[in-house]
């Protein structure tokens, strides 16, 4: 079976974030002509925070991560990609522009960047790069993200907690 990605080539995008230990979404706004993307390194001992600003994009989608597993067997060829990527062949882009003419004339070096997070996958297209900036850490802040994220061996007390609870209220079957 054809895989949604067969087509993508991905390249890495240096970014403060790219070698985050751990990215999550903490919003996504579209406000006057800004789209503004804030991610927190969640496992950093200060929960740095980045802001990215486009100001100029034909488009956007935020998905799921669970929507993209195939993403990661298709990243898995692709050396050091870290959480930031440009995808530098998109079929997403081929697509808008057979079918939307005035794309090539208003935006014509379009380009189709890619964050990647624990929970979401942000791509955005945009014929300018963004503006990246550290903002106000989240020291006291709630955990951004969807869902919570344990590493093996850092994490194994609450891993093996979680696999004990689990295991009580639902025991193993014999099959």
């Amino acid at each position: 079976m054809a895989s949604l990605y067969d087509n993508w080539v991905f390249e890495r995008w240096d970014t403060p974030v790219s070698d985050a230990q751990s990215l999550a979404l903490v919003s996504l706004t579209d406000v006057q002509g800004r789209l503004s993307i804030v991610l927190e390194d969640q496992r950093h001992p200060q929960r740095h925070r980045f802001q990215v600003d486009f100001t100029r994009y034909p488009g956007y989608r935020n998905l799921l991560e669970e929507y993209r597993l195939e993403l990661w067997d298709a990243l898995a060829g692709t050396p050091d990609t870290g959480w930031t990527l440009l995808v530098v062949v998109s079929p997403w882009i081929a697509e808008l522009k057979q079918h939307e003419s005035l794309l090539d004339v208003l935006y014509p070096d379009l380009k189709h960047y890619l964050i990647s997070t624990e929970d979401d996958v942000i791509e955005v297209l945009s014929d300018e790069t963004p503006t990246i900036y550290p903002i106000t850490p989240a020291r006291d802040a709630p955990p951004a993200g969807k869902s919570t994220v344990f590493y093996n061996p850092a994490d194994r007390v609450q891993i093996e907690q979680l696999y004990g609870d689990i295991t009580r209220k639902q025991p193993p079957t014999n099959d």
